[in-house]
């Protein structure tokens, strides 16, 4: 049923498009004898609405049904390929690069077929070191023409794996990289295997609003949902990273594609040309860095525009051959994208210049309106948001796209016409920052556009007051103004970098500890709230009074067909010096620094942090109204820049949820939470078979009443789905 309303709905959006756009050429556009001005912003904004009705089109078409999960086992093979992983790095700095290098070195796959090449185009020696330490391969060009394209095809030439494997330098693979994605290379025509670039760290959007919890990563959307929507018609992009290509399909397009600042789209459509298939694999099998402040977003932005403009200009794909229509259309609307900012503004201006000038941009009555304009607005919002799921709305699309909108215009602008923009480099990743710092020059043209909008609506207001009818002119470009004003002001805010204070990142892993004193006495027992390289924060059962601990990690139980297969054992030990304490509830909160990490310590480390179980968790936990979310955040903002920061201070938040059950009468053991929320886990990720098995175990296991009435409404809620 959900899937007919679905396809009714998105189908009304198409009809009722059509006819408004139809109506919209036909009847609405300003003469040229009314007003000059007028006419020309008549025309451009006719013309922006129809390439959005067409961006609508091939956005409905892609998803039409929801798409699915792509698997192939690797039993598929007769026999395993020889692989290669190229890792690229220019400039990135060694601690990012030493994750990457490290989880390469824990893949899954006979060591005998797999060879691992850290790809260095900054001939640096410290990275030829660690690549020694790691018995990773090490390779330098001596010279560097075609960036990371030209890196990559000097890789190819010194290795000769039949499957090749690239990896950006902060992009952490999985151990089961390969095990998830090898399979689908039993069939001889596939050419490159794409799985989603996904983020362990919060991007601007959700960093400088402060609310990662609430709002998903700005590139989960298209990596996830339209990337695989695009897979049903062998329309896979390739996006440079956390892919796998056949060698032999490489070679046949000559290697990676030159000529461009991005390599990546015209190498996976070349590909494609050459009668080679694609495949995009949804699960999250690499973590890297968003970029980590507002001017980085938007220099990545920026390259990724005039990266695929340029490939347009050097491979059109409406005439490159052996592309199919699907495959030529979705190209073309992949380049057509990048001109929203263009868009964006066209959309923002119109309104300010009928309500601040009197200049008309279009003609026609309220009536009108309401039977054209207000049943496309009201299908098209409800489609949207019932086919991008819960990785996009709408709304959030618009604050995007207001964000970005004038430096996108400039480069798509800038590149269509061959003007030069600034020099080309990496993004920037693992940046600290100890203040605030507020992007004056790419906030100020949100602030003149929200000033005008805020100007436009004011003087409509003063000079007809509540007068209904006076104002039936101006509705349709009041709207439009307050609309653009929500995208605007949040644009303001966004652009505001908070301080970024901490090297590494944490993260929310729940494992049984032990602590114990230097001479081996256990102190005692308890749970990490949250770990990451340089330290640990701890819900403990007993006080620790002595600064200088060991901290024992154990791993939870192996659960397999419901049957409880191991106990806790010993992952790692680590000693730690103890730089907080508070008590919670009887219990004790203690935040731990890792001190005199051995590089063996440090490998466990990355594994513990970067291959643990509980995969894909999406930081989406639910959606708050955005005035309430925009008015914490800007209260939440200034408190930040004034606030003088305490030296024993907590910034990192705990989820008491879970650890309210350990302080009931029949508490949990330490493990028994460690389960619970990995099953919690696994049911945000729609493992529902599995997070089933843990709490039926668990459910036999507990005591308390109160728990087992937790628990038997989450196997409900399951049996249910």
């Amino acid at each position: 049923m959900k899937i007919i309303i679905r396809h009714i709905i998105i189908l009304m959006a198409l009809i009722s498009m059509t006819i408004y756009l139809v109506w919209r050429l036909m009847f609405t556009l300003v003469p040229f004898s009314i007003s000059y001005i007028g006419c020309i912003v008549s025309i451009l904004l006719v013309a922006s609405e129809t390439l959005g009705v067409w961006n609508s089109f091939i956005f409905y078409i892609i998803l039409w049904d929801p798409p699915k999960k792509a698997n192939a086992s690797i039993d598929l093979l007769d026999k395993l390929p020889t692989v290669d992983i190229f890792c690229t790095t220019y400039n990135e700095k060694l601690n990012v690069l030493m994750k990457t290098l490290i989880m390469c070195t824990k893949i899954k796959y006979p060591k005998e077929l797999l060879n691992i090449y850290v790809c260095d185009d900054g001939n640096r020696n410290e990275v030829r070191e660690l690549s020694n330490r790691l018995g990773i391969n090490y390779i330098a060009r001596p010279t560097h023409e075609h960036a990371k394209a030209g890196n990559l095809n000097y890789a190819l030439k010194h290795s000769n794996g039949e499957i090749v494997v690239t990896l950006d330098a902060d992009m952490v693979p999985k151990s089961d990289f390969l095990i998830k994605t090898i399979g689908f290379f039993a069939d001889e025509k596939m050419g490159f295997v794409q799985a989603p670039q996904a983020f362990f760290n919060p991007d601007p959007f959700q960093y400088n609003l402060m609310s990662h919890i609430e709002v998903p990563n700005e590139q989960d959307f298209f990596m996830r949902e339209l990337e695989a929507g695009r897979d049903k018609f062998n329309a896979t992009m390739y996006v440079g990273s956390n892919t796998l290509f056949r060698r032999a399909a490489l070679e046949k397009i000559g290697g990676f594609s030159v000529g461009c600042i991005t390599e990546d789209v015209a190498t996976g459509m070349l590909i494609q040309a050459a009668g080679f298939k694609s495949r995009f694999v949804k699960s999250v099998i690499a973590k890297g860095l968003s970029p980590e402040g507002w001017m980085e977003l938007l220099h990545q932005r920026t390259r990724w525009c005039r990266g695929n403009i340029q490939a347009a200009k050097l491979w059109n794909p409406l005439t490159t051959k052996g592309l199919t229509v699907m495959q030529r259309i979705l190209y073309t609307n992949g380049i057509l994208y990048w001109y929203y900012g263009v868009q964006k503004l066209i959309y923002i201006i119109a309104p300010i210049l009928f309500l601040l000038f009197s200049i008309p941009t279009f003609i026609c009555s309220s009536y009108q309106l309401i039977y054209f304009w207000l049943p496309q607005m009201i299908f098209s919002y409800l489609a949207f948001n019932i086919a991008a799921g819960k990785y996009r709305t709408m709304f959030w699309s618009h604050i995007y796209e207001v964000s970005t909108a004038p430096t996108i215009c400039l480069a798509a602008i800038s590149e269509t016409f061959g003007l030069k923009l600034d020099k080309f480099r990496v993004t920037q990743k693992g940046v600290i920052a100890s203040s605030a710092k507020y992007n004056f020059s790419k906030g100020l043209p949100h602030i003149i556009l929200f000033l005008l909008s805020v100007a436009g609506v004011a003087r409509v207001l003063i000079l007809y007051g509540l007068n209904l009818k006076a104002l039936s002119i101006y509705w349709i470009a009041l709207f439009w103004a307050l609309y653009n004003m929500v995208g605007l002001y949040t644009a303001i805010v966004v652009v505001l970098d908070r301080p970024r204070r901490r090297a590494t990142e944490r993260f929310n892993i729940i494992l049984p500890i032990t602590i114990k004193s230097p001479i081996g006495e256990e102190l005692s027992k308890g749970v990490s709230l949250n770990i990451s390289e340089t330290g640990v924060r701890t819900y403990l059962e007993r006080e620790v009074t002595c600064n200088e601990v060991t901290v024992v990690f154990n791993r939870t139980s192996d659960i397999v067909n419901g049957n409880d297969k191991s106990k806790a054992t010993n992952l790692m030990s680590i000693n730690a010096d103890v730089v907080y304490r508070k008590k919670e509830n009887g219990n004790y909160i203690v935040a731990l620094k890792f001190t005199n990490v051995s590089f063996e310590q440090y490998v466990k480390l990355i594994s513990l942090l970067y291959d643990t179980r509980d995969i894909d968790e999406s930081y989406v936990s639910g959606r708050k109204p955005w005035i309430l979310l925009v008015y914490q955040s800007t209260v939440s903002i200034l408190k930040s820049i004034f606030k003088k920061k305490s030296k024993n201070e907590v910034v990192y938040p705990v989820d008491y949820n879970y650890l309210e059950l350990l302080t009931t009468n029949n508490k949990l053991s330490y493990e028994e939470v460690a389960l619970l929320n990995r099953a919690n886990k696994l049911m945000l990720a729609g493992e529902l078979n599995e997070a089933l098995i843990i709490l039926k175990l668990l459910e036999g296991r507990v005591n308390s009443e109160f728990i087992k009435e937790v628990l038997h409404k989450k196997i409900n809620r399951i049996n249910v789905a």
